[in-house]
């Protein structure tokens, strides 16, 4: 697929698997939005691939979960790199491991809202242009925690079957409108979230 001069959001892109991602989507000439908490993580992405890739590449250092903040960085996307084709939803945090009843449950609601209310603020803030487009695709990284019961990582667990219901509720609800939403399993990555 063409991705020169295409424009792209990626979440959770300051490092692992988002900036794997995002590197390699501006590699193949695409412009890319990238999305993460850690401002210092981020901002050093998108210097790395402007000055390496062929693509474009403008940090918005947010929190998926906060909604205004991410109409705001897609608009202002939008602007600067073209309207968004592709939306890559992979924010989201390790979740606290340990029996359900003994862990922080703090973080385990983080866990969850991060990856499921990130996915369903960044899909609110980019779908409409691509369906008014007819065009658009979205990919949840999704995990093998999704499709059967991990029960001592209850909230990524849950998070990532939502996540996969989700992206096929959406390719259902846009398909006919020229949207195509896929889960992605990447498998298990030696990444700083996976090691700690």
């Amino acid at each position: 697929m063409e991705l020169s001069g295409q424009t792209a959001v990626v979440t959770g892109a300051g490092r692992g698997i988002g900036l794997a991602i995002a590197r390699q989507l501006a590699d193949d000439g695409a412009n890319v939005a990238l999305l993460a908490r850690t401002a210092a993580q981020v901002d050093g992405a998108a210097v790395e691939i402007n000055e390496m890739a062929s693509g474009r590449a403008r940090a918005f250092p947010l929190d998926v979960r906060d909604a205004g903040s991410v109409r705001a960085a897609v608009a202002e996307a939008e602007t600067d790199l073209g309207p968004v084709t592709l939306l890559v939803n992979n924010a989201g945090t390790g979740g606290p491991a340990g029996a359900e009843w003994e862990v922080d449950p703090e973080a385990w609601w983080e866990c969850i809202e991060s990856i499921v209310r990130g996915a369903f603020n960044c899909t609110q803030a980019v779908v409409p242009g691509m369906l008014s487009r007819g065009e658009g695709r979205v990919i949840d990284v999704a995990s093998v925690t999704g499709t059967t019961a991990w029960p001592l990582v209850t909230a990524t667990s849950l998070a990532k079957t939502a996540l996969i219901r989700r992206v096929e509720s959406l390719a259902a609800a846009g398909g006919q409108q020229g949207l195509k939403a896929f889960a992605l399993h990447p498998g298990v990555v030696r990444t700083e979230l996976l090691l700690g």
